[in-house]
């Protein structure tokens, strides 16, 4: 029923005056080890302080901002409810202290590089937020079966070829109701949401595999690589090569 989905994690020390700004596609979580930062979610401000995790739920405007050293242990993730990431439509930043003798742990597991170890790790700093991910989880559970039709063509079948007004009248609904009532829920038109699925695959398959751009494409269903390739960089600001190219290390 819960499926988790790391996509990158690791240790860094940033220098001071680093700053990122963007639309986060994949929940972040952030372990500060030492230093502090200042982040703003949508426009509202978050300090970040040395002993605590942080988690910036996706589909968020997010800018990150440190004046000092800041050390951090990071990571990207999905946390899926069949098919619907729980922590879809979050607008607050979820903050836990964690316990500092943990740190040479955690940085030990993040050595050991692999996909399986990056996973163990993510669920043991989301276990710390149980309680609130198990509200989280009841809240989504109605809405999944509200819109289990529109999920299990996104788990089962190509998405991209299903027209929208097709999987509405699946659901007894007009498409522009569905678009409306999809949007107000989830923050994304039913469009939009599919296609950031795809991208999310798409990463996986460039961080975890070596298969050919025109595999992926044809896996994905797009026309051609080059429409795979046009979708990639303009949801993602980076062209699927370059992406694979900046991540090949991260699990070596």
């Amino acid at each position: 029923m819960l499926n988790l989905k790391v996509l990158t994690s690791g240790h860094v020390i940033l220098e001071p005056g680093y700053r990122h700004q963007g639309f986060l596609s994949l929940n972040r979580m952030q372990i500060i080890i030492q230093g502090e930062g200042t982040a703003y979610i949508n426009g509202k401000k978050q300090d970040l302080k040395a002993g605590n995790v942080y988690i910036f739920p996706l589909l968020n405007n997010v800018e990150l901002y440190n004046e000092g050293v800041l050390e951090k242990i990071y990571g990207q993730f999905n946390l899926n409810y069949f098919s619907l990431d729980i922590f879809n439509n979050e607008k607050d930043v979820l903050v836990k202290k964690f316990d500092p003798l943990m740190i040479e742990r955690y940085k030990s597991i993040l050595k050991k590089g692999s996909l399986f170890h990056a996973k163990s790790l993510m669920y043991e700093i989301l276990d710390l937020f149980s309680d609130t991910l198990d509200k989280i989880i009841r809240q989504k559970s109605s809405l999944y079966h509200r819109f289990r039709e529109f999920f299990k063509i996104c788990e089962e079948q190509n998405p991209l070829h299903v027209p929208v007004s097709r999987i509405a009248r699946m659901m007894n609904m007009n498409e522009a109701y569905f678009t409306r009532i999809f949007k107000k829920k989830f923050s994304q038109t039913p469009k939009n949401y599919m296609i950031l699925q795809k991208m999310n695959k798409a990463k996986e398959f460039l961080v975890f595999s070596d298969i050919s751009m025109r595999d992926i494409s044809e896996q994905l269903g797009f026309t051609d690589q080059f429409h795979f390739c046009k979708t990639f960089k303009k949801n993602e600001n980076i062209s699927p090569s370059r992406f694979r190219d900046k991540m090949k290390n991260m699990y070596a």
